[in-house]
């Protein structure tokens, strides 16, 4: 195995040891650290190492993607990892939907094969994988180059002034399980929740469309379906804009969060609510009363999350204004009763380009700053890079929006990896099935009995994939319209 490291002194180029930059590299079969020590400032331009192994014709490469939402898969040599689909990247598209803030489009290098925190070579039912053990140094990216086995980090223009574990990659053989639970053992990290959860959440029965009436209607059909859940998940809609989360709309919600939240604790369930802590709309009074509090690019131009709610912008989170304002947020939804938070559009806070601290540390502090707001409530993480949601997430999404047809909009397969699919959603609960119960509980999205344009096997077929290999077991089904068949099927949810 071998490395290269490409940095700057001084505005001139240098690679490897220098009289600036002294290198540990340990390698055995086991595992690969470098770690550097610069003698004065550099500037790291590119970092990657040589693993000297090879995708065989028979084998299978795995991809994992950068966030929740995106595709996750096997690949065969004759595969490839798709990319930004052809409308999106139409600069007309771009400008007025930012489809690019959902991936890794703008910071990540394109390969036909290539796989965020952790990889592996499949010959049959024999592995040999591939897995980071810190990507607060810079995201770990495994990649086949003429089929030879590769990684780089992402750390380009970042600013060192001081020792830096810039590797940390444990390296297992054998079975499946084997493995991955010797990734798992690799950190000590464990697993606090490791109960699954059935319950109901408002989204794909009325979107934003809701109001006290419908929810105390759905409270209604959920406990008279009696078919075991647990948690009432409020989603978005409460809210008068995205980033005024306690600022409630009064037409919809009269009588307020605490009031709902005890509503559905009265009705027999335990209250959950979505929200989005990174992002607020141009148009909500946290971004008019602070607009210093959020990130713009080398342009002075601040920074879309993507095109819903029609654009919104991304939170500082080293900002102190910013966490004590996400703070005095958790501090009175607590307060109002909710148990289980839904914690959305994660991704976003850490698309802004720093030269002191990399976007996976970016987004690993983040997670622990939202850990630590709700060390005494359940988290569902969701449109998140994964390994950073490792073990400070109890539960987490690991696959896209399903649609309420089989396989979304027909247009959506030419934007991007991450479009909502109910297809390409069981494919990912398939694909990260070795996640749960390791780093997280595996959510693959709601089970959708009734009232869609799939067909019934292919509302079947992802019943079976989420029991066989998920841990968050939610509907957004009209429960009055269950027969005691879809009745039963989710009493045997478990």
């Amino acid at each position: 195995m071998n490395y290269t490291v490409k940095y700057l002194v001084d505005n001139k180029a240098y690679q490897n040891e220098s009289e600036f930059l002294k290198i540990d590299f340990q390698c055995t079969d086991k595992s690969i650290k470098l770690v550097l020590h610069p003698q004065k400032e550099i500037i790291l331009l590119e970092a990657r190492i040589n693993f000297n192994d090879s995708q065989e014709k028979n084998e299978y490469f795995y991809s994992n993607g950068y966030q929740s939402w995106t595709d996750t898969l096997e690949e065969s040599r004759k595969d490839k990892t798709k990319k930004l689909g052809i409308l999106a990247r139409c600069p007309l598209v771009e400008k007025k939907f930012h489809i690019k803030a959902y991936g890794d489009y703008t910071f990540i290098e394109y390969h036909k094969h290539y796989s965020f925190s952790f990889t592996y070579l499949r010959n049959k039912d024999n592995y040999r994988f591939y897995g980071s053990l810190n990507e607060r140094t810079g995201y770990t990216v495994f990649y086949l180059e003429k089929n030879n086995l590769k990684a780089y980090k992402d750390i380009k223009n970042l600013h060192l002034k001081s020792t830096y574990d810039l590797f940390d990659i444990a390296l297992f053989k054998g079975k499946e399980n084997e493995v991955f639970d010797a990734y798992m053992n690799s950190f000590t990290k464990k697993i606090k929740i490791t109960k699954k959860i059935k319950g109901f959440t408002t989204w794909y029965r009325h979107y934003e469309n809701i109001n006290e009436d419908i929810i105390r209607k759905d409270l209604e059909d959920a406990k008279n379906a009696d078919i075991g859940l647990e948690f009432f998940q409020v989603d978005d809609g409460y809210e008068t804009y995205v980033g005024d989360w306690t600022a409630i709309n009064k037409e919809k919600f009269p009588h307020g969060l605490k009031q709902l939240a005890k509503n559905i604790s009265e009705a027999g369930f335990k209250p959950g609510l979505w929200l989005a802590p990174f992002v607020a709309s141009p148009k909500s009074n946290l971004f008019k009363k602070h607009p210093d509090y959020f990130l713009k690019d080398n342009k002075g131009h601040f920074i879309y999350s993507g095109c819903n709610w029609s654009g919104a912008y991304i939170l500082d989170i080293y900002n102190s204004g910013v966490r004590e304002y996400l703070h005095s947020v958790f501090s009175e939804l607590k307060d109002d009763g909710f148990i289980l938070f839904k914690l959305d559009f994660l991704y976003a806070v850490s698309l802004g380009q720093r030269t002191d601290k990399t976007r996976g540390q970016v987004m690993s502090d983040a997670m622990d700053f939202l850990r630590k707001e709700l060390e005494d409530r359940l988290i569902l993480g969701c449109g998140v890079p994964l390994f950073p949601a490792f073990f400070d997430v109890d539960y987490c999404r690991i696959g896209a929006d399903i649609s309420l047809n089989w396989d979304g909009p027909w247009y959506m397969k030419l934007v991007s990896k991450e479009r909502v699919s109910s297809k390409q959603s069981r494919l990912n609960t398939i694909n990260r099935k070795n996640l749960d119960h390791r780093f997280l509980l595996n959510d693959p999205d709601v089970i959708l009995l009734t009232e869609t344009k799939m067909s019934e096997k292919q509302r079947l077929s992802i019943y079976e994939t989420d029991k066989k290999y998920g841990s968050v077991f939610f509907t957004s089904d009209n429960l009055s319209l269950y027969t005691e068949k879809e009745k039963k099927l989710f009493r045997e949810l478990n």
